[in-house]
């Protein structure tokens, strides 16, 4: 087996798992950075106001609904910078300025966290909206589903956009 890709398995584990404990030992209002820009996002396409509190996070006007902790995507944005990273790492011989692009993948890894949060969520307050109306709906379950769903969906489209297709295309022309 390659010795750099042992390596980097269980670098990527470990750092995983330091993301995890970090996110422990986080409170609400340390998650602010992610939750106020994708609670934005939220208010704009969505159309809702909300309201802060350092110890629930944002509070929808006029709806019991919390974006907390929970919601702030922060291990989702430790599994992206490492896919962005491995995936610009795993092209190393493509790209000129190798280390830029390691970099460059914190605020990339950033902005989708956030746009895919905003999302998220926004589809999250449909669903409670619509279990408020219709007590049979497993809300809870769904909750839940619909955040892996987006999750899996983005981080599968970012790993498609930056593998093989395009990175292909443009190494080996169009043949």
């Amino acid at each position: 087996m390659n010795r750099r890709f042992v390596l980097f398995t269980f670098g990527s584990i470990a750092y995983l798992f330091v993301v995890q404990l970090i996110f422990k030992s986080l409170r609400t209002d340390d998650l602010l950075f992610i939750l106020a820009p994708s609670s934005k996002l939220v208010s704009f396409f969505g159309g809702y106001a909300m309201e802060w509190s350092n110890v629930e996070g944002f509070q929808i006007i006029g709806k019991n609904i919390r974006i907390e902790k929970s919601c702030s995507g922060f291990v989702y944005l430790g599994m992206l910078y490492l896919l962005l990273t491995y995936s610009f790492v795993k092209n190393w011989n493509y790209y000129k300025s190798k280390i830029h692009w390691v970099v460059l993948s914190i605020p990339l890894a950033f902005l989708f966290v956030v746009a895919v949060n905003a999302a998220r969520i926004i589809t999250g307050i449909g669903i409670e909206t619509f279990s408020l109306q219709n007590t049979w709906f497993p809300n809870k379950l769904f909750h839940e589903f619909i955040g892996i769903i987006y999750f899996l969906f983005g981080m599968s489209a970012v790993y498609l956009l930056l593998d093989k297709p395009k990175l292909n295309l443009l190494k080996y022309g169009n043949s």
